[in-house]
């Protein structure tokens, strides 16, 4: 993400592309780390550069979802499920995320940095993290071509950017909709820094936010957070 914005101010232009190896910095949404082994995984970032709206952003982060889903699907033939905003999701554990990094000005973004990180053909994750993430390999029990991962995630982002320019926002809401098993009435935690909410999920606004209904009945639009399910009460 670091050299894409670096290229991004020099002027590279739109769907320019920065893939690395491996990552020394690799960064999540949340402020978290990304850990990216060497030889492994699928690492990438693109430049947008369409003038989007900052209140449609959240849609985007969807679009950029769905596409990197289809792909992995394609390539590896595996299912995906999505988590809300941007966790893509292999039997419940989470093998690729999505960071979406605008440069605005005027209430629109100049530029776009979307980074994608893929657990691809890891054997192992740490175990601190093995209740909640994995790898295709790992689920799979097979090797990858990184390359060929790499193509079909970048034709899925493709498609899916292209339908959110040209089709808006409801199209990508109601794609989101039917391919997250969590969106629809999915008891969540909730978690935005020292804050945790839990509820019942009860759909997208039109600007794809993730609506919760608390347990104490009020509907809370969801602008940010980690979403976790719990088990029902």
């Amino acid at each position: 993400m670091t050299e894409a914005q670096r290229q991004a101010e020099a002027g590279a232009p739109e769907g320019a592309i920065v893939i690395a190896d491996t990552q020394t910095a690799g960064r999540g949404r949340l402020g978290r780390t990304w850990i990216s082994e060497p030889g492994v995984g699928v690492y990438f970032s693109v430049i947008l550069r369409s003038t989007i709206p900052a209140p449609r952003l959240p849609a985007l982060t969807l679009a950029l979802g769905l596409g990197v889903a289809e792909g992995i699907e394609s390539a590896c033939r595996v299912e995906c499920d999505l988590r809300w905003p941007n966790d893509v999701l292999l039997n419940a554990k989470k093998c690729a995320g999505i960071l979406v990094e605008a440069s605005s000005g005027d209430g629109r973004a100049r530029h776009l940095l979307v980074g994608v990180g893929i657990n691809v053909n890891q054997a192992t994750v740490p175990p601190e993290l093995h209740d909640i993430a994995t790898s295709a390999r790992i689920e799979t029990g097979c090797e990858y071509d990184r390359e060929d991962v790499l193509h079909h995630v970048l034709r899925g982002v493709e498609r899916y950017y292209g339908m959110f320019l040209d089709e808006g926002v409801e199209a990508i809401t109601g794609a989101f909709t039917r391919k997250s098993s969590y969106v629809l009435h999915r008891r969540v935690a909730v978690l935005n820094g020292s804050t945790e909410i839990h509820g019942t999920t009860a759909g997208l606004d039109p600007s794809g936010v993730l609506l919760l209904e608390t347990d104490q009945g009020v509907i809370e639009p969801i602008l940010a957070g980690s979403v976790r399910p719990i088990d029902s009460p």
